[in-house]
């Protein structure tokens, strides 16, 4: 299968419409700008670095302007309250006082239409600059109207009646309409879903800031005595100033990232290809009936726009009477002024923070959303029930806490904005959003009621309540349909290679199924698990049982199951790239195609075995170091089969079982469950990368029969990294050791090529290491090798001790300090030396390597960043099983897969990320660096306990698998398994003896 990588083969989105350069937008030639059809069908791999690059350019053009482009939105018709404090409402006549009647009465009935015909203006005009939007240049319609709408805010200081007042705040309205609805529409053309949380919440904390700034202005100007203009005046040619450079910049915002100016060619390529993920497309100025006639029955849009609504009643309210109403608590008005700043700094804090960690965390939003309308709610009652005496403080901290309003009606708009897709559809939902945005701001001035001034207003504070109860209610329906929706189309199966196809074809969230909504936290649906050894089994036999996930794929790049416990006998003859595995460099990720499906030739660097390390370290007469009882997993016992030489070494009850047992009883684990159907053999996951919300796997097959590779890529939810790490061999850095390697090639070996005792028949042999491979390595070779073989070591385990090594076969030296490439000569740290040597076999262990994932480093031969050694404290949907040593290899897998599922799948609890980062901190203190720090001896229960806790109780009603509490007798059973191995050395030691004592007796 190839891809069609023609002109014929790219006909995206183009005959959609004029994607590039439509609507006059002639500054950009086509040399310059970026053709939707060039990017193809296909996804393109993005150089992390590039699209950092991008995102940053991106946001230092748009986001300084849009903070500030709506914080003059808000400023120009929130100062109408301040304005009325500075002597507006009695030279327009905005209030009527009735003497007539004692005490006299107040109509501010009048006020209350000039706050709330603003947004019948904005409600008017929404539609037609929706259109404007959808069918022009963006900085065509933008700039314009941007510089009519500071000319109308300007020449309200002309203003000299309250019917005059009414018809500008009308019309100042009709052109600020233009604002929300375009950068709605530019955040989500030009941001990931993942992204835009964040970004549509910096533009609109605007409105927090100008609170603070536009209070600050509007206070300075009260100062001002005297003067051709009174200080309201002063306020309103200020904002039009101000509104008149902002709109200077509008002419220069690009249409989408195809015409990104301020970008290169490459990086606007970049900025498109990342928003394939999300399936929002990028702009299309077709107007499409279709989506309109969709959007107007979508159940998603009417929730949204309710919630809207519901949710901006109180800006109404507070835009227009704020001050009025905090100086009827008893303050001044300059009082009244500066108490707006705490609520503004709650705005302007609580917005970009609710938009942080929305973009931080998975699928928040709502719960965020529904969270903040408590302290709103809680504001209202406080107001509304407590003393209005002389300055009384209450009323203000209540006044101050409606300030998280911003966080509620800023998540709206992103809900809105992530969850459709289609340009005509998201241009129609934004026009949405904007229209409930101005019937709630009509509604909220119309429910100040100044005749009951003295009662604390009981219309406005309940009326407001009773809307915010409406938000939470109509957001939590919002949930339940966005989940549903969700789960069915996880359970359809779709092709993933059809993701990118339709990427950009301008289709709707509901005609496009591979599009996802936003949801709320626990999300994860789609499980990749990398490896199909024993913690590659265990890690999906605890994911399938747990019944919470739709996917759930394996991927092994053996051509069978059991990991490292497949014996694969062809090896090279030598150790390759000996230079790159002692400087750390081997394994280096390989170069991945541009776009996907695809097909490459086979080649050396991709498919050779030696280059990749991918043959395993497993010799002809292996067997399990442990006993079966503590071995196996808890549903899953390892038969009680054994070999014939284990039989002949420990007897019948011996605890050791052959490596091939070994491999079938992993094998079976998957077979028995029907879980061998989730594995894609023969496959390399060469690349895992994070996009958004979501895993991006490159995977590349070799295809029995064929000489090429088969690449495509798959989208998970989470990834677990069952890959062990007995794979890249370490090798210390020893003077001389790369240049003896050069001078003697084949003469240094690594345990992990170490396959049968008869290559080292006759030799001298030094075997480097005191482990477990090397006591194997040592008591094999020593019967066919020269005698004696040199074990070169610092100190053996301490569980063993020197018993590995007192054969009379075997003779002791330290480790060995350099390598002389010209004579061959090898020199120990006491300064002995050893001279032609055959073979040097290093048992020294393995590294851990994750070409996969850029981002994983490794570090002193130890993997940073993992909490429990088990989940990436940066972003838990990573997680690592088997990544340990020190005893009871394969049942702790079991205890780190199981926490895992149930982490994955929202049912198990990890603490903050201050008390992950706190127990590594604490564990590098206590067991130090490198391969002590990932050891579980001797604190086996801790652990076991640890990752319990975390995995709590199975789900009643699943086949979650149950972890028992840890058993002291499994220590018992660990202790005998090393008792007998240090027998049986004894017994071969002391029949070595015998033997000699046999040879050297005189004879009579």
């Amino acid at each position: 299968m190839t891809t069609n990588t023609t002109e014929e083969g790219r006909h995206t989105a183009i005959d959609d419409g004029s994607i590039t350069g439509s609507g006059g937008d002639d500054k950009y030639a086509p040399s310059q700008a970026v053709k939707l059809e060039t990017i193809g069908e296909e996804a393109l791999v993005i150089d992390p670095v590039i699209e950092k690059r991008v995102l940053r350019k991106i946001d230092l053009f748009l986001m300084p302007a849009m903070v500030i482009g709506y914080g003059l939105v808000y400023y120009d018709k929130a100062i109408l309250g301040s304005a009325a404090l500075f002597g507006m409402t009695g030279d327009l006549h905005l209030s009527i006082v009735d003497a007539s009647v004692t005490p006299p009465k107040t109509d501010t009935t009048r006020l209350s239409w000039a706050t709330s015909i603003f947004y019948f203006g904005q409600l008017i005009g929404s539609y037609p600059m929706t259109y404007l939007l959808q069918r022009f240049n963006t900085r065509w319609t933008l700039g314009p109207v941007v510089m009519i709408w500071a000319v109308i805010c300007a020449g309200t200081a002309g203003v000299t009646t309250w019917q005059g007042l009414l018809v500008q705040r009308f019309f100042l309205g009709f052109t600020e309409s233009v604002i929300p609805t375009a950068f709605m529409t530019t955040v989500s053309g030009y941001y990931t879903q993942r992204e835009q949380a964040l970004r549509q919440s910096w533009w609109f904390s605007g409105t927090g800031w100008f609170t603070i700034i536009g209070s600050a202005l509007n206070y300075g100007f009260a100062q001002i005595q005297g003067g051709s203009l009174t200080p309201w005046q002063y306020i309103y040619v200020l904002a039009g100033g101000l509104t008149f450079l902002f709109g200077i910049w509008c002419f220069f915002l690009p249409n989408s990232p195809l015409t990104a100016w301020f970008l290169t060619a490459e990086e606007r390529v970049v900025a498109i290809e990342r928003l394939r993920q999300g399936q929002t497309g990028v702009k299309n100025q077709t107007i499409k009936t279709a989506q309109i006639k969709e959007a107007l029955l979508d159940a998603k849009v009417w929730l949204v726009a309710l919630t809207m609504a519901s949710g901006y009643t109180v800006n109404g309210a507070v835009s227009g009477f704020g001050p009025l109403i905090v100086s009827t608590f008893g303050y001044s008005a300059l009082d009244s002024i500066l108490f707006q700043f705490p609520l503004g700094a709650i705005c302007a804090i609580g917005i970009p923070l609710s938009g942080w960690l929305c973009s931080k965390y998975r699928n928040i939003r709502i719960p965020v959303l529904i969270g903040c309308t408590l302290p709103v709610i809680a504001g209202f009652v406080i107001i509304w029930k407590s003393d209005w005496g002389h300055r009384p403080v209450a009323p203000v901290v209540g006044y101050s806490l409606i300030g998280f309003f911003g966080p509620v009606v800023s998540l709206t708009v992103t809900l809105g904005a992530s969850n459709v897709a289609g340009e005509t559809k998201k241009s129609f939902m934004a026009s949405a959003v904007f229209v409930a945005y101005c019937v709630g701001n009509i509604v909220g001035p119309q429910l100040v009621k100044s005749e009951t001034k003295a009662q604390h207003y009981p219309e406005l504070w309940t009326g407001l309540i009773i809307c915010y109860c409406i938000t939470i209610f109509s957001s939590s329906g919002l949930y339940v349909i966005l989940y549903r929706e969700n789960r069915r189309r996880d359970a359809l199966g779709l092709d993933e290679s059809e993701r990118d196809r339709l990427a950009f074809k301008d289709l709707t969230d509901k005609e496009n199924e591979h599009f996802r909504y936003v949801l709320m936290p626990g999300e994860i649906r789609r499980v990749a698990v990398i490896g199909a050894g024993p913690a590659g089994a265990i890690a999906t036999d605890a994911l399938v049982k747990e019944q919470a996930f739709d996917v759930v794929r394996v991927f092994e790049r053996r051509d069978l199951a059991g990991g490292t416990w497949v014996y694969t006998p062809e090896l090279p003859p030598r150790i390759p790239s000996l230079r790159a595995l002692v400087e750390q460099r081997a394994n280096a990720p390989i170069e991945i195609p541009r776009n996907f499906p695809t097909e490459t030739p086979r080649s050396e660097k991709n498919n050779s075995h030696q280059l990749r390390y991918s043959d395993t370290g497993i010799h002809e007469t292996l067997h399990s170091n442990i006993t079966p009882e503590i071995m196996a997993f808890t549903q899953e016992p390892i038969p009680q089969v054994l070999s014939d030489r284990t039989l002949a070494q420990y007897g019948p009850g011996a605890p050791f079982r052959h490596r091939e047992l070994i491999r079938e009883w992993v094998e079976g684990i998957f077979t028995r469950g029907g879980h061998d159907k989730l594995i894609e053999f023969s496959t390399t996951v060469e690349l895992a990368e994070k996009r958004g919300e979501e895993w991006i796997l490159t995977l590349r097959k070799v295809v029995p029969g064929k000489s090429k590779d088969y690449w495509w890529q798959e989208t998970f939810d989470a990834v677990v990294v069952a890959s062990g790490h007995f794979y890249l061999p370490y090798i210390p850095e020893i003077p001389g050791l790369v240049e003896f390697d050069e001078k003697f090639p084949g003469r240094l070996k690594h345990s992990k090529h170490f396959r049968d005792a008869e290559e080292f028949r006759g030799k001298k042999v030094i075997v480097v290491g005191g482990s477990v491979s090397a006591f194997d390595a040592l008591h094999d070779i020593r019967q066919v090798s020269q005698k004696p073989v040199i074990a070169s070591l610092r100190e053996p385990l301490a569980a063993f001790g020197w018993a590995p090594f007192t054969h009379p076969d075997i003779t002791i030296k330290p480790q060995i300090t350099s390598f002389c490439p010209k004579s061959g000569r090898i020199t120990f740290s006491d300064g002995s030396i050893v001279d032609e040597v055959d073979t040097v076999v290093f048992a020294t262990g393995y590294d851990f390597s994750f070409p996969f994932l850029p981002k994983q480093k490794v570090q002193n031969r130890r993997v940073p960043g993992l909490y429990q050694h088990v989940f990436n404290i940066d972003d838990p949907t990573l997680a690592f099983v088997g990544m340990v040593t020190g005893g009871f290899t394969f049942r702790v897998f079991e205890w780190q897969a199981v926490a895992a599922a149930r982490v994955f799948a929202n049912r198990g609890k990890l603490p903050p990320r201050i008390e992950q980062e706190k127990w590594e901190k604490e564990r590098l203190e206590y067991k130090g660096d490198g391969i002590p720090f990932f050891t579980l001896s001797p604190d086996f229960e801790k652990y076991f306990e640890a990752l319990r806790s975390i995995a709590g109780e199975p789900v009643p009603g699943t086949t979650g698998r149950l972890l028992p509490k840890f058993d002291p007798k499994w220590l018992e059973a660990f202790s005998e398994v090393i008792n007998a191995r240090v027998e049986w050395w004894k017994k071969e030691t002391k029949k070595a003896e015998e033997q000699l004592k046999l040879e050297f007796k005189p004879k009579l």
